[in-house]
């Protein structure tokens, strides 16, 4: 289990690989890069596009870089949310498909376990409440559970967190990593 000042384990459990959520950030959220109904569902996300990219052409950079999980990067480097340089995501674009590779060769290991949450992070700490986010929230383990649904792992097992600080509306890391996006 990842190490983290923001949240608690409550408990493992078994959840539907559908019913995952990516996380909501108000200050950086585009819905441009979302697809389907409406909400951060891990099978509206530009994770789920990429690898269906990346299972058709291979490690065809051209065609890899036309897609919406680069564009998110790139989005968020514009706004000063993080440093996304290209050398940076053609980093991040060989482990997310390393990894893919690795599950669908050798399946998923449920041992490596990623950390949800039931109640969305903005909404505990902050009491800012969306639409976007109808479920578990995913907090760690965004591209394990894209690559599992990808490939059709119906069942992920995941630690159950629950915000260590819950409206407090504090958050030090995140708050400075916020004021410097652009508005």
């Amino acid at each position: 289990m990842a190490k983290s000042d923001y949240l608690k384990y409550i408990r493992t459990r078994d959840v539907k690989t559908g019913r995952l959520h990516f996380q909501y950030v108000p200050a950086v959220f585009n819905q441009y890069f979302w697809h389907g109904d409406g909400t951060l569902l891990i099978k509206n996300s530009p994770h789920i596009r990429f690898l269906q990219t990346f299972d058709k052409v291979g490690m065809n950079w051209d065609e890899l870089w036309k897609t919406d999980y680069v564009n998110l990067m790139l989005y968020w480097n514009s706004i000063g949310y993080h440093n996304r340089t290209d050398e940076f995501i053609r980093s991040k674009i060989k482990r997310f498909t390393t990894l893919f590779r690795s599950m669908k060769n050798n399946g998923y290991r449920p041992q490596s376990r990623i950390e949800i949450l039931k109640t969305p992070f903005w909404e505990s700490r902050y009491g800012v409440k969306t639409d976007f986010v109808r479920g578990y929230e995913i907090w760690h383990g965004h591209h394990r559970a894209a690559c599992c649904y990808f490939l059709g792992i119906k069942i992920m097992t995941c630690n159950l967190m629950a915000d260590a600080k819950s409206g407090s509306k504090k958050c030090r890391r995140l708050d400075k990593k916020l004021a410097k996006v652009k508005k």
